[in-house]
């Protein structure tokens, strides 16, 4: 990312939520999914208002230009265990460090809010990434959108 290229981080309103539905499903689409693969991952990529107002959730945006450029949601599952629930970068903006600032500032989160323990579902093509942050392979687990389609289940112990 050029220097010139400012990204802020911001927690996220419920006027953002279609913003960041888009974004989801267009960083999604960028590893070249169906048509029909993204339809049936809608809803678990979909950010609702409702889903931003439950307690258990944790989202915040990235921001460069005015324009929401990524953004991360954490699920509390209990006093120490949390998972990623999404993380995504606006196409334009892989490879240019969003992806980074966004994980650093979500492990930042979850270790003041006393985590042991990260989770990830991770695509198969966002792997390689929370391997290389420090994340490594406890196995595989079930999509939730696809039926019979296995996803890399990933560990952070904090």
């Amino acid at each position: 990312m050029p220097d010139s290229d400012v990204v802020t981080l911001q927690e996220v309103t419920e006027p953002d939520c279609e913003s960041l539905t888009r974004l989801a499903l267009a960083s999604k689409q960028y590893w070249g999914y169906s048509d029909d693969f993204m339809q049936s991952c809608y809803a678990e990529l979909a950010v609702s208002p409702e889903k931003l107002a439950r307690r258990e959730y944790c989202y915040k945006k990235a921001l460069s230009g005015g324009d929401i450029v990524g953004f991360y949601c954490l699920q509390k599952l209990s006093a120490v265990k949390f998972e990623v629930e999404a993380l995504f970068v606006s196409p334009e903006q892989i490879g240019k460090g969003v992806g980074k600032l966004l994980w650093l500032d979500l492990l930042s989160t979850v270790t003041e809010l006393g985590a042991t323990q990260l989770l990830i579902a991770s695509d198969p093509n966002a792997e390689a990434f929370y391997l290389s942050m420090g994340a490594v392979k406890a196995g595989d687990i079930a999509s939730g959108s696809i039926p019979g389609r296995s996803l890399p289940l990933l560990v952070v112990n904090l």
